[in-house]
């Protein structure tokens, strides 16, 4: 009766984990690509306004405007809350990016919809004083839609 009663429990119990497992979620922003304009801004004036584009691709973030010209590296980004009580989605997320041991790049942005917001702060470590201010702003970017083959004609 024991042997019967554990049997039962046991396919129960693997039944039962087979039907709730929770299938792995798609990251909140994978496969998003933002077009953006990225601003450094000082003290004494606002620099000139460059074309950039992020990328959010394998749990990573990408600026292409940092990675070019500055060789930044692709890293893993951080979703820090997403609050729905707005009534459309607001993502907080936040990426830190080390060159080597001394300069680090910190993202840090808002997505509201499909419009992405934010800055980032370019500290030299050695040097705590000289921090580079930048801001960004800019929209999701739209997949390009494939056209149809045209038909062949007979």
């Amino acid at each position: 009766m024991n042997k019967l009663i554990i049997t039962i429990f046991l396919i129960t119990g693997y039944n039962i984990s087979l039907f709730g497992q929770a299938t792995k979620a798609e990251p909140i922003l994978e496969k998003m690509t933002y077009t953006v304009k990225t601003q450094q801004i000082s003290e004494k004036k606002k620099g000139k306004e460059e074309d950039d584009e992020f990328s959010f691709r394998g749990g990573k973030f990408k600026s292409k405007l940092f990675t070019e010209m500055y060789r930044v590296p692709t890293k893993p980004y951080e979703i820090l809350d997403v609050d729905t009580t707005t009534g459309t989605k607001i993502i907080t997320w936040q990426c830190e990016a080390a060159l080597d041991d001394i300069d680090k790049v910190t993202f840090s942005g808002k997505i509201d919809g499909k419009t992405i917001t934010g800055t980032a702060e370019w500290t030299v470590k050695n040097k705590p004083k000289k921090t580079l201010h930048y801001e960004f702003t800019g929209e999701l970017k739209e997949k390009k839609k494939k056209t149809p083959a045209p038909a062949a004609e007979k």
